[in-house]
């Protein structure tokens, strides 16, 4: 990616080269117009186009390097920035590690809370039966399955939590 940024910018800064936009024979138009016929006009233009033509070249030379680096250090400084934003976005071990113990703590509360509720459930289930064993006495059997039922239906929830 980088070095596709590197040619766009290397290639628009050398077309404002001379020897990028006009050819020894437009720099002959514009210097000596009427020399189409004089040999040696024609041999100083060239000279001075192939000397134009080597600055350019030694500027574009430069232009590359100066824009590599340029390039370079942008995407280095974005890469920075980045790691920075992650750093500054991420969670440390330690916050990971207190937030994980206070979900232990809330769910250990929870858990004893429903555990209370539970054995509270089968105290109440327990004196439903003695109640009814006293008031109806030949028809417990019916009550004791219905509480050994809710009892293992209790103990089973007790056990997914």
């Amino acid at each position: 990616m980088t070095d596709e940024i590197e040619n766009l910018i290397e290639e628009f800064l050398s077309q404002g080269l001379l020897t990028y936009a006009l050819r020894p024979d437009g720099l002959m138009e514009i210097t000596a117009p009427d020399a189409e016929n004089n040999d040696g006009l024609k041999k100083d233009v060239e000279a001075l186009y192939n000397a134009v033509r080597v600055r350019d070249e030694s500027t574009r030379l430069e232009i590359d390097s100066r824009v590599c680096r340029f390039v370079r250090d942008v995407a280095d400084k974005s890469r920075e920035n980045f790691e920075i934003i992650q750093l500054s976005d991420s969670i440390s071990m330690e916050e990971l590690i207190s937030a994980l113990q206070t979900a232990n703590n809330l769910i250990s509360h929870k858990l004893s809370d429903i555990n209370l509720a539970a054995e509270k459930s089968v105290q109440q289930i327990e004196e439903l039966t003695e109640i009814t064993r006293f008031h109806y006495g030949q028809r417990t059997d019916d009550v004791e399955v219905i509480a050994a039922t809710l009892k293992s239906l209790i103990t089973e929830a007790e056990k997914g939590f």
